[in-house]
């Protein structure tokens, strides 16, 4: 996937109940994501989350934007809680 510079992006991982918003970002020069992963595991020993997002930072790729989250509803119930 290609993304473009100035473009807001979610990084995410995991499945149904491991499924978690890790970091939100701005990137800062247009790269491909799958160049850009196999570029950092040639690098790193092994993938950690953690470590990734700072080597994308490292490498100016992206950089760290600061987000709220709005939750309106839980099992059909409204609500307006910001967290």
């Amino acid at each position: 996937m290609q993304l473009k510079k100035d473009e807001l992006v979610i990084l995410s991982e995991g499945e149904y109940s491991e499924y978690q918003i890790l970091w939100t970002f701005r990137v800062v020069r247009s790269f491909n994501t799958g160049e850009v992963l196999v570029h950092y595991l040639k690098e790193a020993s092994c993938y950690d989350s953690d470590v990734f997002v700072a080597w994308l930072k490292q490498q100016n790729y992206v950089e760290e934007i600061e987000t709220r989250e709005w939750h309106v509803s839980n099992y059909g119930e409204i609500i307006d809680e910001v967290k």
